[in-house]
């Protein structure tokens, strides 16, 4: 599926200026729509706290009556999602097809999948990234996502991810922080590795590393990526 230049550059905006979840939810609505999937939705873990543990941050536009059907037929499907994708950087793509195959669901569930349009999806984790065990995750029953698409919407998550990250920040918090993947690539940038090595060994592609690299200098209010380095040096960002 190719995605018209006008909506890519306006869906890349309006993610970039998520400050609610009302406006992520938009937002995933519209990414949603824009590469031929039916849901999306957003699952956390609670981290512990001063406070005691989170609460967890949740929110998709699957139907309750299709969540509810969903815990009766698999109690802990919040768990093999997580363990499904865990320390993943890259997009998850998942097949009912093939979860029925290898025995990982029920024959209710798969019925209820199937029954409900939803035969596969694509998960994109954040584990580590915003010290937050976070999942952004579309579905539906459209064709298995190209190269291309994965790297488009890999792109956009990493956006939502970092905003949902501030949304749900403590209010007093106004620090303003680099996330950790953001650190790993500059500090293997001031290492003097390329794009494409910097990409191999974490994992991304080269397109990704060069949103990373950008968001990097916009941060830190740089002309360059020397200057960024520079810049996070003197602040302690990266040693």
């Amino acid at each position: 599926m190719t995605i018209g230049s006008t909506d890519w550059a306006d869906i890349v905006l309006r993610t970039n200026r998520v400050s609610s979840v009302e406006q992520a939810a938009k937002v995933l609505s519209d990414v949603q729509w824009l590469f031929g999937f039916r849901a999306y939705y957003v699952f956390d873990r609670p981290k512990a706290s001063s406070l005691g543990f989170e609460e967890p941050h949740q929110f998709s536009n699957l139907t309750d009556l299709f969540l509810s059907r969903l815990k009766a037929s698999v109690p802990d499907f919040e768990d093999k999602i997580f363990i499904d994708s865990l320390s993943r950087l890259m997009p998850v793509p998942w097949f009912i097809e093939e979860y029925s195959k290898r025995a990982m669901l029920s024959d209710a569930a798969v019925k209820l999948f199937t029954e409900s349009r939803l035969t596969m999806g694509v998960n994109f984790p954040g584990f580590g990234l915003w010290d937050k065990i976070r999942i952004v995750g579309f579905a539906g029953s459209r064709k298995r996502p190209e190269r291309d698409e994965l790297d488009q919407l890999n792109l956009l998550m990493i956006q939502m991810h970092e905003r949902l990250s501030l949304v749900f920040k403590p209010q007093d918090n106004t620090e303003t922080t680099m996330t950790s993947l953001e650190k790993q690539v500059l500090h293997a940038v001031s290492e003097g590795n390329r794009v494409a090595h910097v990409a191999g060994n974490l994992g991304l592609s080269t397109r990704t590393v060069q949103y990373l690299m950008n968001s990097i200098c916009r941060k830190l209010d740089a002309s360059s990526v020397e200057h960024a380095v520079a810049s996070a040096l003197r602040q302690g960002l990266i040693y």
